[in-house]
This record gives structure tokens, C-alpha cells and sequence, in this order.
């Protein structure tokens, strides 16, 4: 068990440090989740040699070590939760900056009618 976490610690350091993914947000939640996994070895593995120690406060430290697996899995999923609607409220933001530039761009490009040209004209020729 403790070779796991090892090697899920260097695991992690080289995907931290590579960031294999496009997106940022992909990067850190794949971080996280790595921290998660490593929590979860190291909080089973605990949960593991405290079965074998007799003390008076086994129960206790049971109850402990499963709230923290319980509080590590529900974080991460809260995290990967979170970067998606991060990740929908940046592509939502994108869709309209880019709906705002080619509205922009198209309303530049229309040329202007006759009657602009009319009104102009007859504005020159009263001066």
C-alpha cells in the first residue's frame, strides 16, 4: 500500500509538472484528483493499522478516518463540479464575445442607403 502512494506521488509531480492537457481547467482537476487518490491511500492505509492497534480510542479514530474518506471523495467531486461550470460559463462568455464581434463587424460593413446620402446632401447644400 505504501508502494501505491509512492508511486501515485511521482505520479502526480510528473503530470503537475508536464500539464498534459490543453485546458488549465483539465490540468487542475486531474491534480486534484491525483491528491484525492493520495488521501485515500494513505487514510485506507491508516484505517488499515489502526484495525490491528487496540486503543481506547479505536472507535473514534475509525469514525475519523472515514469522515476524512467521505469529506476527500466528496471535494473532489465538488472540484470537477465546479470546472465544469467554469468551463460552460468561460464558453458561454466566448460564444458571445464573438457573437458581439461579428454583429460589430457587420454593421460596419453595411454600406449606408440612398436616402443617407440624400439627407446629406441636402444638409451641405443649405450651408
Amino acid at each position: 500500500m505504501l508502494v501505491a502512494a509512492l508511486v501515485c506521488v511521482l505520479f502526480l509531480c510528473i503530470v503537475s509538472a508536464c500539464k498534459p492537457y490543453r485546458d488549465a481547467g483539465d490540468d487542475s482537476i486531474n491534480t486534484v484528483a491525483y491528491v484525492c487518490l493520495v488521501f485515500t491511500l494513505l487514510l485506507v492505509m491508516a484505517l488499515s493499522i489502526q484495525q490491528y492497534e487496540a486503543s481506547e480510542t479505536a472507535a473514534a479514530d475509525a469514525a475519523m478516518f472515514t469522515a476524512l474518506l467521505i469529506t476527500t471523495n466528496i471535494a473532489l467531486v465538488a472540484f470537477a463540479v465546479y470546472q465544469m461550470v467554469m468551463d460552460m460559463w468561460d464558453d458561454a462568455n466566448e460564444k458571445a464575445e464573438r457573437s458581439m464581434a461579428a454583429a460589430a463587424k457587420l454593421s460596419s460593413a453595411v454600406k449606408p442607403s440612398r436616402s443617407d446620402n440624400d439627407v446629406a446632401l441636402v444638409g451641405q447644400t443649405e450651408s
